[in-house]
């Protein structure tokens, strides 16, 4: 797949791909001794669940692989970095063009949390219009909680995709949020 943005995790820094799988560069080190239990990506990001922490590498102008290493702010960066923030053991990672999301188990109740681009309202932070329109925030570095979810159905499942997320309650349910310019959710 596209590696422009080093979202294919072998630290090559130059507009490549690669037409058959490659081993993530850092696995052998970074992941040495931790069991990666999930794995997502699309867009210029990827991340991976490794023994209860997120670690995401690839683009990050938007925040889709959180903070750059060693400070704040948004920046491309090609070796994998812990996602911090998430406030209980991550389940599940799913991620949108430039936005990423994780199902976390906290406490024992299921929860959805996003960060990166939240031009659409992907991150599901609680944002009822247009944040372009509204001078809303833009993007998130930092995990934010999805808001809007109705208490006491349980989470069982998420999804991210394009500019969106979507979560099914055990009760069969399915909520949404994000771009719908198609009626995509």
């Amino acid at each position: 797949g596209d590696n422009r943005f080093g979202q294919l995790g072998n630290s090559d820094f130059h507009d490549s791909y690669s037409t058959v799988p490659i081993e993530v560069k850092e696995s052998t080190s970074a992941f040495a001794g931790n069991k990666i239990s999930a794995i997502g990506g699309t867009g210029d990001a990827s991340c991976a669940i490794a023994s209860g922490k997120v670690y995401c590498w690839g683009g990050a102008g938007r925040g889709q692989s959180g903070p750059p290493p060693g400070g704040p702010g948004f920046g491309v960066y090609f070796t994998r970095a812990e996602i911090a923030g998430l406030p209980g053991e991550p389940k599940s990672i799913g991620a949108g063009i430039s936005h990423t999301c994780a199902l976390v188990d906290v406490s024992g109740t299921n929860k959805v949390y996003c960060w990166g681009s939240n031009e659409f309202g992907q991150l599901g932070a609680g944002e009822n219009s247009d944040p372009r329109e509204t001078g809303g925030f833009i993007q998130s570095n930092t995990p934010l909680e999805v808001g809007g979810l109705p208490a006491g159905e349980k989470i069982v499942s998420m999804s991210a995709g394009a500019n969106r997320g979507c979560v099914i309650m055990e009760n069969k349910r399915s909520y949404c949020w994000g771009l719908n310019e198609n009626g995509q959710i």
